[in-house]
């Protein structure tokens, strides 16, 4: 009994030498690839918008398989998005849906994708993605901002084919200044204008 336990003993020191040897490999990779990743990360948060697509698309190149390759193509997209490129954002985001489906990230991207056609003055694609996002992701938080967003526009396009109304309850002004008349005066004036020729001209307003 002695005999196998000294040398289960021994099996056992071999295995933890070769386990320490193992992470030490691996400590040094996972602490580079955390440190490119916050380093990337601080750029965005500077506004260094460029520098920080680069820097994320080196990391995706070095790291195709970390688990945080999905946040790094996420940032790529939200510094096209920054940058009022929304048509690169649009298809940076689509990245996320098509190679990460199951990321958590994949709500805010369609979310963001629908807001990049918004504003591309293209609200019935916007509406699309919008719609998508509450139909596939409900309840969520991202599902409520594309309700939102989508009322938004409705109420912009209701406003769009409204027609402008007249100004003939607006107060009468002085044909040299804008400053409206008080009642007296513009009795006085209109019954001048019916009058006298050519008419005063009312200067329209902005």
């Amino acid at each position: 009994m002695e005999d196998r336990i000294a040398s289960l003993e021994d099996k056992l020191e071999i295995y933890d030498q070769q386990i320490s040897k193992a992470v030490a490999k691996v400590l040094p990779a996972a602490a580079n690839e955390a440190e490119s990743y916050q380093k990337a990360l601080a750029l965005v948060h500077q506004s260094d918008f460029m520098s920080a697509i680069a820097s994320f698309r080196a990391y995706l190149k070095v790291n195709p398989k970390s688990e945080l390759s999905d946040n790094a193509q996420y940032w790529i997209a939200e510094c096209y998005y920054a940058l009022k490129d929304y048509q690169k954002a649009i298809k940076e985001f689509q990245v996320i849906v098509d190679k990460y489906p199951r990321s958590d990230k994949t709500a805010g991207a369609i979310l963001k994708q629908g807001y990049s056609f918004a504003e591309l003055d293209m609200p019935e694609e916007a509406k699309t993605f919008l719609s998508l996002v509450i139909k596939s992701y409900p309840n969520t938080g991202e599902a409520i901002k594309a309700k939102e967003k989508i009322d938004r526009l409705d109420q912009k396009s209701a406003a769009a084919t409204t027609p402008v109304s007249t100004m003939s309850n607006a107060p009468l002004l002085d044909s040299t200044s804008n400053i409206p008349l008080a009642p007296g005066l513009k009795d006085q004036l209109k019954a001048n204008q019916t009058t006298q020729s050519p008419a005063i001209e009312r200067p329209t307003r902005e």
